[in-house]
């Protein structure tokens, strides 16, 4: 296991970051303790998981993580990703400046919040800080979650009050222009009981940054679900390959609540990401799924968690990867059933196709169960794609590299159609149709 090497952030780039944004006692404490345990902290825990994790293709020398008061206009290359777009709000960040946060105007009438956390812990501390001085995931428990909680200087605040439906979706963007510096970002979602949304967050970079000196984007996102509520996210990002990604996602699941997770990877240089959910409350339903298509030298880490507290509660996990050229995958998938978990019903399925021999992917599924009464199973395969599809297509007058494209694009289907929120779905299924013709083009 190789070693994680931040050159350029350390102990006084948090002690500047306090001096600059200020905010209360507690926070710019939370902020120290925090660095301490990025110091003292490995970066994998587990033993089972210690011989994939590989940092030796980061390079992040001496990135700029400080954050700029400034707001400056969009290029022209990123416009085009939030132009007409139509939703429930809006929040639009470039590299580490202001983002800029729209809401609609009858939303707030209700009392939902969509905002910056720093300036909103300010507006809405009885709603914050809360949560962030009782974190879902504390940073005691991983490295990079204790990295982000030191140097996070913005991220995305959503409130929905209980009864509230918001029925377009809620729309956050990402965007990377500059080579060379650190994005810390941590968000918050607070659905009230009986409340439903759906929010959509997107990455993207300018693509005259492709040969820049690496980036890091660290997105830390926590969920607190209440009694009864619907929610559905989506996390797709196609960042330059200069741009290496650390994000952390964990869902509180209340009774009866109702959640499904996407995660979709198609760019950056190493993307390691770990979604997590609790399902204390019975009745509690999650679905999670997570797609990956690498090409070139790209390197995906994602690790999948259910932890099943509540009685009755049911969890899916649904991985599929692509990967070609000399890209690497490795999909980490854990179900967990707790003594009080009775009556689960719980599925974990990682599948992996590989398009060439340089190419190569690992499946490590895992099941815990502590108590009696319980429905619980996997699958899991890494194979080449399959020869007799590819002949059946190409007899029939398909051009062979068509051919490949529509065997990809079933391989992901079955996993697309878990995908909840039909907006969510077609945008991730037009991304890989985009990345599968750039991956063409470059060959």
């Amino acid at each position: 296991m190789s070693e994680l090497v931040l050159s350029g952030v350390s102990r006084d780039t948090v002690r500047e970051l306090v001096r600059r944004q200020g905010g209360p006692d507690w926070l710019a404490s939370l902020r120290l303790h925090a660095w301490k345990l990025f110091e003292e902290l490995p970066v994998e825990r587990s033993t089972m998981f210690v011989r994939h994790t590989d940092f030796r293709s980061i390079a992040l020398d001496s990135i700029d993580a400080l954050p700029s008061s400034s707001t400056p206009p969009l290029p022209s290359e990123l416009v085009r990703y939030i132009e007409g777009v139509e939703g429930s709000g809006a929040y639009v960040q470039l590299d580490h400046s202001s983002p800029r946060v729209t809401l609609r105007e009858d939303l707030g009438k209700k009392g939902v919040v969509f905002a910056d956390i720093l300036p909103a812990l300010g507006e809405h501390t009885d709603l914050i800080e809360p949560v962030l001085k009782k974190r879902a995931i504390p940073p005691e428990e991983d490295k990079l979650v204790a990295l982000n909680t030191a140097l996070f200087s913005s991220g995305p605040f959503l409130y929905v009050p209980s009864g509230v439906v918001v029925e377009e979706p809620l729309h956050i963007f990402d965007l990377r222009s500059k080579p060379a510096i650190g994005v810390f970002n941590l968000g918050i979602v607070v659905m009230g009981a009986e409340s439903k949304a759906v929010l959509l967050r997107e990455g993207y970079s300018d693509g005259t940054q492709l040969n820049g000196r690496q980036s890091l984007q660290s997105s830390v996102l926590e969920v607190h679900l209440g009694e009864g509520s619907e929610l559905s996210v989506g996390d797709i990002q196609r960042f330059a390959e200069n741009v290496v990604i650390f994000s952390h996602k964990r869902a509180l699941c209340g009774a009866n609540s109702r959640l499904n997770w996407v995660t979709c990877g198609l760019g950056g240089r190493y993307l390691r990401s770990n979604t997590s959910a609790v399902l204390r409350g019975s009745g509690s339903d999650v679905q999670e799924v997570e797609v990956v298509f690498g090409s070139g030298q790209q390197h995906f880490d994602m690790a999948s968690t259910l932890d099943h507290l509540g009685e009755h509660t049911r969890g899916d996990i649904y991985s599929k990867g692509v990967f070609r050229d000399q890209a690497r995958g490795i999909f980490k998938g854990m179900i967990n059933i707790g003594k009080t978990g009775r009556g689960t019903d719980s599925f974990l399925s990682e599948h992996s196709m590989l398009l060439n021999p340089g190419a190569s992917a690992d499946a490590i599924p895992a099941l815990e169960i502590a108590t009696n009464e319980v429905k619980a199973s996997h699958s899991a395969s890494v194979a080449q794609i399959d020869d007799e599809q590819l002949f059946y297509l190409t007899s029939r007058g398909i051009r062979e590299d068509e051919a490949r494209k529509l065997v990809v694009r079933g391989f992901f289907e079955s996993a697309l159609a878990k995908v909840q929120a039909p907006l969510l779905r077609q945008r991730v299924g037009t991304l890989i149709e985009e990345k599968w013709g750039r991956s063409i083009e470059a060959r």
